[in-house]
Order: C-alpha cells, then structure tokens, then sequence
C-alpha cells in the first residue's frame, strides 16, 4: 500500500471529489473529527479510488461542496471512498496539505461494493443511510430517488414510510437492505 500526501496528488494536477448520493456529511460527525483531528492530527490514511473507475463503476462524481462533476472530467480527481467526514473537518481547519494522508484502495471491488463496505464498519447506517445506498444502488428507481429527496429534506424514514405505503412499518432500513 502506497501513501501519498495530499500536496503531492494535488500537485499531479489532481483534485479531491465525493460520490453523489453518499450518505450527508454529518456537521455532527465532522465536529467529532475535528477534536480529534486538532489533538492528534489524522490517525488513519484517507481511502480514495481514481475518478475514472468510480465513474466506470456507476457513479457520479461532485465536489466537496456539492457540485456536480461532469464524468468527462473525471480523470482530474480522486474520490475518497472512506473519510469523507475527516477530509471535510481537516479542510475547515486548514490542516495543510502536507498532513492529509490518502491510499488508493487495493481491493477488488466495485466503488459502490467499496463505500457500501467502508460506511457500514465506520459507523451504524441510519434509515436515511440505507435509503442513499439503495438510490445510489439503483438510480433508475423512482421511489427511492423520492424517498432520498424526502430523507435529504430531513423527514425521518418512519415518516418516509407513511408517505409512501400509508403504514410506518413498510418502508424500512431492514426492507430496503
């Protein structure tokens, strides 16, 4: 396993994107972080895969801000798979360059396969985190990209679940797995 500095894949003339349809950074976690990050610096290297295989793998790309990412430019960013919320927390506290370690995943597996794997042993999906990753799953399904718009607008997904089937026991995180 490679590590490289931010500085060093920045200077390559590459820069740093998120998947669309990830789950929400959480201003929550990324207090968390930032604790953490002011007391210890970041622990654990950022996991990233090229732009181009996320796109080649089914996804969309955007900026840490929520951009969209055409796919044709894909080839000009990294996409962090795992650390999302560290990676936001160092950027707003001007951790430098120099101090944000990244390694290009070596696993044998889809993008998808590789975020689905690295959120669920980080941290406990929530309903709102299983609704993503079913939208991100299968983007051509209409109810989850409305379900996924209602979540995104912070309606619980017991609320989700009345909405759409009149029943707050239908449409679950169990169901939709």
């Amino acid at each position: 396993m490679i590590i490289s500095k931010l500085k060093d894949i920045k200077n390559e003339g590459v820069n740093v994107c998120f998947i669309q349809g990830n789950r929400q950074v959480s201003n929550k976690n990324v207090k968390s972080k930032t604790t953490s990050i002011k007391e210890y610096g970041i622990l654990v290297p950022l996991m990233y895969v090229k732009g181009t295989k996320a796109v080649e793998d089914g996804c969309s790309l955007m900026t840490s801000k929520g951009d969209a990412i055409p796919s044709e430019e894909a080839d000009k960013y990294i996409v962090i798979v795992d650390g999302q919320h560290r990676y936001t927390a160092a950027i707003e506290n001007g951790v430098s360059d120099e101090e944000i370690y990244l390694f290009e995943s070596y696993a044998k597996a889809s993008t998808k396969e590789l975020l689905a794997e690295a959120n669920v042993e980080v941290e406990r999906w929530k309903g709102e985190d299983y609704i993503a990753g079913a939208t991100l799953a299968k983007p051509e399904d209409e109810l989850l990209q409305f379900a996924n718009s209602l979540s995104l607008r912070g309606f619980p997904i017991s609320t989700i679940s009345l909405i759409l089937c009149w029943d707050k026991h239908k449409f679950t995180s169990k169901k939709i797995k």
